[in-house]
């Protein structure tokens, strides 16, 4: 399972934006600072968000799991060996 961000910017009269990040960094590729109201390096070093979301006046940033379905792509063993 893949670590997801999903970032929700609370807007005025109750208008939400959500938005979902593969990493923090990528978070802040797309929005600034000064739009979410925290930087990159204090979300990093003093935020835990696997045990509790992170929220203030501007957003909510939490973390979960991205749960993927199982392929069949791939080389499979029983193919290479020829009885």
């Amino acid at each position: 399972m893949n670590k997801i961000y999903h970032v929700e910017l609370k807007g005025q009269a109750g208008v939400c934006r959500h938005s979902y990040f593969g990493s923090k960094a990528a978070i802040f590729e797309s929005i600034s600072p000064e739009q979410l109201g925290i930087s990159y390096r204090t979300l990093v070093n003093k935020y835990d968000l696997s045990k509790q979301p992170y929220e203030n006046k501007k957003c909510i940033i939490r973390m979960g799991e991205l749960v993927r379905k199982k392929t069949g792509r791939g080389p499979r063993p029983q193919q290479f060996f020829h009885i």
